[in-house]
């Protein structure tokens, strides 16, 4: 049995959840979120982080963690 691959050929705007801004999410992100197997984002870029704001860490990109380190 094949899988369904729907296609999107038009960017979406979606509403964020959190601010009620409105951002794109193009087909080719469709394409990737449907590959992966989860679902459209609904909150914009500015809160889709993998690290929570309140904890008190820098996160640091490698050149400037090593910078730091040294």
């Amino acid at each position: 049995m094949e899988s369904e691959i729907k296609t999107h050929s038009t960017s979406s705007v979606q509403a964020c959840q959190n601010c009620r801004k409105d951002f794109t999410i193009e087909p080719d992100d469709f394409a990737f979120y449907e590959k992966i197997k989860v679902p459209s984002p609904t909150f914009c870029p500015e809160f889709e982080t993998s690290y929570a704001p309140d904890r008190p860490e820098i996160i640091y990109c490698e050149s400037c963690y090593n910078a730091e380190v040294a």
